[in-house]
């Protein structure tokens, strides 16, 4: 099985540029307002015409968002947004097509995804799934439980984040078989600051576990 790699929270150009010489699937750009790092609105489009389509995937972490900002992120020209969706929410078709919807690691968290629908895209993608992230949320580097996940994963497509660094996602993937992983602060020397060598060992070990 092959994983995708998503490596969120870029703030510095060079640091996309990095990410994507060594293979990464897809960057996030957090626009979220409890950013740790804010980007400001021209940060964020000089960030996303960064991102070389034909090899990454751009996806907008907007945490909570209701449709209109939804729209203006992918009027901005990303691909995929990521969304902590509410039970009772509904988008337009265009958004929910382009929309990975967040979770929470929580003992009710089975039951938060089965009460939300989710649509899948008209074109084939390791991204047509939901993310399971550390109880905590994203960026706090606390992981989610990699078995009660694994349960959530034998019925749907997941991208799991929270607390993932080199030393542990190997052991992840084997537990909870995810299509897609997602990582921020485990491949950062600062908030916002991309290491070159953390972002390279997290990906030789995914890359080695498909090979496994």
């Amino acid at each position: 099985m092959t994983c995708a790699i998503k490596i969120c929270g870029f703030t510095r150009p060079q640091d996309i540029d990095a990410a994507v010489e060594l293979g990464v699937d897809a960057i996030g750009l957090v626009l979220a307002d409890d950013a740790h790092v804010p980007l400001t609105s021209q940060q964020l489009k000089d960030l996303l015409k960064r991102i070389p389509r034909e090899q990454a995937k751009a996806v907008a972490v907007l945490g909570t968002a209701e449709e209109k900002q939804a729209q203006a992120a992918l009027e901005l020209g990303f691909d995929w947004l990521q969304i902590v969706v509410k039970p009772t929410q509904h988008f337009s078709p265009a958004v929910m097509e382009r929309t990975i919807p967040v979770y929470f690691d929580n003992p009710d968290v089975y039951a938060q995804v089965q009460a939300w629908s989710l649509t899948k895209p008209k074109e084939p993608s390791p991204f047509n799934c939901i993310t399971i992230d550390g109880p905590a949320g994203g960026g706090k580097g606390i992981s989610a439980d990699h078995h009660r996940v694994a349960q959530i994963a034998k019925t749907y497509p997941i991208m799991l984040a929270g607390g993932l660094r080199a030393n542990n996602v190997s052991e992840a993937i084997k537990i909870v078989q995810p299509i897609a992983v997602d990582v921020s602060s485990g491949v950062e020397s600062a908030p916002g600051l991309k290491c070159v060598e953390k972002m390279s060992d997290f990906i030789n070990a995914v890359r080695e576990n498909d090979e496994s």
